[in-house]
């Protein structure tokens, strides 16, 4: 038929490489610039657009991380930052920022935590010009109809 297939979606846990590995499983022989995702989208934004050149703060998941390290932009954030049973918002928040960090990324984390929100909220709070992107605007995300409860999407 002549026609050419794109694979798209909003999923930022899972960079190009990792989806071209699970095409591969099917024995799908498919292109990574025949993918896209919200996180390719994002770090291809924020290299090649906004052409930035600090460090980014990012709440989400593995494949965003991957994607932001692969058009050069160093990242923290993913992974867990759990909160002490005995956490204390009031006194107990003490958090090094980093002064590198010129950006916070959002995106889904399944790692969200107090001390994430804590961090972007900082980062955006102490500098004007810290730049804040957001992966996708979902505000939920899809469960089956039969299901009674809510998903939020990227840090809603």
């Amino acid at each position: 038929m002549g026609k050419k297939v794109f694979f798209i979606t909003n999923n930022n846990d899972i960079s190009r490489d990792n989806f071209l590995k699970k095409f591969d499983k099917f024995g799908m022989k498919v292109s990574k610039t025949e993918i896209y995702t919200a996180a390719f989208a994002t770090a291809y934004y924020m290299k090649h657009i906004v052409k930035f050149d600090k460090k980014v703060y990012m709440i989400g998941g593995k494949g965003l991380s991957e994607e932001l390290t692969a058009v050069g932009i160093p990242n923290i954030g993913y992974g867990r930052d759990d909160v002490k049973d005995d956490f204390n918002i009031q006194y107990d928040v003490d958090f090094n920022l980093d002064p590198e960090v010129g950006a916070v990324v959002s995106g889904y984390d399944k790692f969200i935590s107090i001390n994430k929100l804590i961090k972007a909220s900082s980062y955006l709070a102490r500098d004007s010009s810290c730049l804040f992107v957001a992966t996708n605007p979902d505000d939920r995300m899809p469960v089956p109809k039969s299901k009674d409860y809510i998903i939020p999407g990227i840090v809603s």
